[in-house]
């Protein structure tokens, strides 16, 4: 997969954007550093089972599979996903201290909002 797509190298770690969208993080004094997405999205396959009905609503039961969409980790330091890929990439030894997740919490180190509401960055990124 490397081959197609090529991560952007920031103090010499080669970081991978897996997420459809560019990450950008706002530093101190408002400079910004933005990772565009890589065109590959990372994602966790799923299988819904329908277990009751919530009026005409279906409720139902995930069960979460394999991660698609990544990199051979060697050719990586670290990967941006979502925090579902994350958690799922969580207990892989192979991703240990290589994956990254836009902090979109409402923290001092969080997400960073412009007058509307939209999210325009975040100032810093979580290591799972």
């Amino acid at each position: 997969m490397m081959s197609d797509i090529s991560p952007v190298v920031i103090s010499g770690k080669k970081i991978l954007n897996l997420t459809p969208h560019p990450v950008t993080v706002i530093l101190e004094g408002g400079m910004h550093i933005t990772i565009p997405a890589s065109g590959t999205v990372a994602r966790v396959s799923q299988k819904e089972t329908i277990v009751s009905q919530l009026g005409s609503i279906p409720i139902v039961r995930v069960e979460y599979g394999k991660v698609e969409g990544l990199p051979k980790p060697e050719d990586v330091d670290y990967v941006i996903v979502s925090t579902m890929v994350a958690s799922a990439l969580a207990q892989s030894p192979e991703w240990k201290g290589k994956v990254l997740v836009p902090n979109s919490g409402p923290t001092t180190l969080g997400v960073v909002r412009d007058e509307k509401g939209n999210i325009i960055g975040v100032k810093s990124l979580i290591l799972y």
